[in-house]
C-alpha cells in the first residue's frame, strides 16, 4: 500500500510552485514511503505601462509677411494647455522659450512677438509641453516661410 499521497500540482499562472511530495511517514519497509511529488506551476509576469498620449500642436501661423528687423506674430492651437517654446532654422526665439497658452479647447492658443534677424526661407516649429502631465511633448510640422529683407530705410 502507498502510506503517503501524491503531491498537489501548483495553480497555473499563479506564480506559485507546486506542491512537494508528502512526507516519509512508513516505518514498515515493505511500503511506499512518499508520494509522487506535484506537478510546478507556471509563473505569471505583469506587466503594468502608462501609455503617453500627445496633445496635437498644430503647423504654427503668421499673420502679414515676414520683414527681417519688425515685429510679427507667431501663433499656434493646441489641443491642451502648457506651455509652448517656438523655433526657427532649429534654433529657440529667446524671447518665446516658454509662451503660456491661453483660451479653452478647442480654442487654445500660444503667441510669439518673433523680430527676424535673418532673410531667407525659415522653417518655424513650435513644441507644446502640457501641463497635464500624463501627455507627452509634441512638436509641431514646420511652417516654411520666406523673410525678407526690410524695404524701408531706418
Amino acid at each position: 500500500g502507498n502510506c503517503c499521497g501524491d503531491g498537489s500540482a501548483g495553480n497555473a499562472n499563479s506564480g506559485g510552485g507546486g506542491g512537494g511530495g508528502r512526507g516519509n511517514g512508513a516505518t514498515n519497509a515493505n511500503t511506499v514511503n512518499s508520494g509522487v511529488g506535484g506537478a510546478g506551476g507556471s509563473g505569471l509576469v505583469a506587466v503594468q505601462y502608462t501609455p503617453v498620449f500627445n496633445a496635437t500642436i498644430n503647423k504654427p501661423s503668421i499673420s502679414g509677411a515676414l520683414k527681417k528687423g519688425i515685429t510679427s506674430s507667431v501663433t499656434v492651437t493646441v489641443e491642451a494647455a502648457g506651455v509652448v517654446r517656438f523655433y526657427f532654422l532649429g534654433k529657440r526665439i529667446p524671447n518665446c522659450l516658454s509662451v503660456a497658452t491661453s483660451g479653452t479647447y478647442p480654442n487654445i492658443t500660444a503667441t510669439c512677438s518673433w523680430k527676424p534677424a535673418v532673410i531667407g526661407q525659415i522653417p518655424i516649429t513650435a513644441v507644446l509641453t502640457p501641463t497635464n502631465s500624463t501627455l507627452g511633448q509634441s512638436q509641431s510640422q514646420a511652417l516654411t516661410t520666406i523673410v525678407s529683407a526690410r524695404q524701408s530705410t531706418r
